[in-house]
C-alpha cells in the first residue's frame, strides 16, 4: 500500500484545497510504502527562478534563455528541408 504525505505529514486523499494549499506554500508531495519508504518526490512549487539552469550540463540555458530563444525569429520544418536542399 503507498500513503500520501504532503511535507512528512500523511494525508488521506489529495484534496483540490490541500493541494492548492501546498502549491501555494512551495510544499513537497512524497508517495511512501507501508514501511515508510519514500517511493518518489513531487515538488509543488509553482515559482521558477528565471536565472536557475534547467539543465545541469548547461548552466547558462536558463528559463530567461529559453524564452529569449522561443521569441527569435525562426522557420518552419518545411523551410529547413528546403534550405538544407532535401526538398
Amino acid at each position: 500500500m503507498v500513503g500520501i504525505y504532503i511535507d512528512g505529514e500523511k494525508i488521506g486523499a489529495v484534496s483540490d484545497d490541500a493541494y492548492a494549499e501546498s502549491l501555494s506554500k512551495n510544499k513537497c508531495l512524497e508517495l511512501r510504502d507501508s514501511q515508510g519508504h519514500t517511493i518518489a518526490l513531487f515538488p509543488l512549487s509553482t515559482t521558477v527562478d528565471a536565472d536557475e539552469p534547467l539543465v545541469p550540463w548547461d548552466a547558462t540555458f536558463t528559463r530567461k534563455e529559453l524564452e529569449r530563444r522561443r521569441c527569435e525569429p525562426s522557420f518552419t520544418f518545411e523551410e529547413m528541408k528546403k534550405r538544407l536542399g532535401w526538398e
